[in-house]
């Protein structure tokens, strides 16, 4: 049975969901901020995806989180389980070959510098200039891989950025570049159905597993020692990389 449906002026096929979190953005030991999103064919993928998860951790009640289960690997009694449970997520987003996206990470204090200098007064925050540049990444691939398709997007809601998201998929359908007055673009008919859906991570094993790779690229770029086995697990399916921006911001 095919999971696709149709939304939008143009009738559109929309075949992908992308499920987005994001880590770092209030959290003061982090001097970064990222957004990462996973894709999920909802013919092909999803189904295979939630049932492996659902094995993995077959406890509804228990979350599957990323910072906890990068924090347990140093409880020797935790060990072994945090160890199965990243692993185990890391491996079904390979073997059922999800592409994830990233935003760079973007050093809060350099970015708020660079704002203050470049365009002082802007309500842009570093969740959004991530959260931009994430969406970015994810339409990008779409447009040049499957141009008449469109994605729902889904991010996690425990952040309380659901505002400010709105605004930033409306800017980026407008004409201003990654939430910032930086170069205007014109138009943008970008490839995200409606508009961004929040949902519960407790409830969503979709949106845990975009929570266990967005921590783990997290823990890379705070070079945890810890986190260099999961890292090599989730890179062949990263679609973008690239090293932390605006840690020396110039006007």
């Amino acid at each position: 049975m095919s999971l696709a449906i149709l939304l939008g002026p143009e009738g559109k096929t929309v075949v992908f969901v992308a499920y987005s979190d994001e880590t770092g953005v209030d959290d003061e030991d982090s001097p970064f901020a990222i957004v990462a999103a996973v894709l999920l064919n909802m013919d092909s993928q999803w189904p295979p995806v939630i049932k492996a998860l659902e094995q993995l951790q077959p406890n509804r009640h228990r979350e599957i989180k990323g910072r906890q289960l990068f924090r347990d690997l140093r409880d020797g009694r935790k060990r072994k389980r945090a160890d199965e449970l990243l692993s185990g997520v890391l491996n079904i987003a390979f073997e059922n070959r999800l592409p994830v996206f990233q935003s760079p990470p973007v050093n809060k204090a350099g970015f708020k510098k660079y704002v203050a200098a470049t365009a002082p007064g802007t309500k842009r925050t570093v969740h959004d200039f991530a959260f931009a540049m994430c969406l970015h990444s994810v339409d990008v691939w779409v447009h040049t891989t499957f141009p008449t398709d469109q994605v729902v997007w889904i991010s996690d809601d425990a952040g309380h950025y659901e505002e400010a998201i709105a605004e930033s998929l409306a800017l980026c359908r407008g004409n201003v570049k990654y939430g910032l007055p930086l170069k205007s673009l014109g138009p943008q008919a970008i490839h995200i159905a409606d508009t961004v859906y929040f949902g519960s991570s407790k409830a969503s094993r979709a949106l845990q597993l975009a929570d266990v790779c967005c921590s783990t690229i997290r823990e890379h770029f705070l070079e945890n020692p810890m986190s260099d086995s999961y890292y090599r697990l989730l890179l062949p399916q990263l679609q973008n990389e690239g090293p932390p921006v605006f840690n020396n911001p110039a006007p």
